[in-house]
């Protein structure tokens, strides 16, 4: 492969891909092949520059992982919360997003959002969280 030939001829990781960045631009390879190639890149460099990874940063990268999660499962229970309200009330639960916004907890998000689709107001949604910002 020409990557393992630019190594071994001296060429610097950066130098690898900012061709490859230029080839891509130039000739997008199909989306089946482009993911093959990145897979073997990664197996390849995976097993050069990274022999061994301990336990703890494994644990660190799995945490990472999992607060990433839970941030983009907040985001889009956030923006799925504000559509749901405005459609279903319209312009009075405009108050409602700001203080939804505030929630942190996933679990509470999912019972306010439950909570649309068979509340008669707003202030039946708002029933779900008050006490957690209170």
């Amino acid at each position: 492969m020409l990557r393992r030939r630019l190594y071994r001829l001296g060429y610097r990781r950066s130098d690898v891909i900012q061709l490859y960045r230029f080839t891509n631009w130039l000739m997008q390879l199909p989306k089946s092949l482009d993911q093959e190639l990145w897979w073997t890149i990664k197996q390849e460099e995976g097993v050069q520059t990274m022999p061994y990874i301990s336990y703890a940063e494994q644990l660190g990268m799995e945490e990472g992982l999992e607060k990433g999660l839970q941030q983009g499962l907040r985001q889009g229970l956030l923006l799925g919360i504000d559509l749901a309200l405005k459609l279903k009330f319209g312009l009075t639960a405009a108050a409602l997003v700001p203080e939804i916004g505030q929630i942190e907890d996933v679990a509470l998000l999912q019972a306010a959002q439950a909570r649309i689709e068979f509340a008669a107001t707003p202030d039946a949604v708002r029933a779900v969280y008050r006490d957690a910002l209170a």
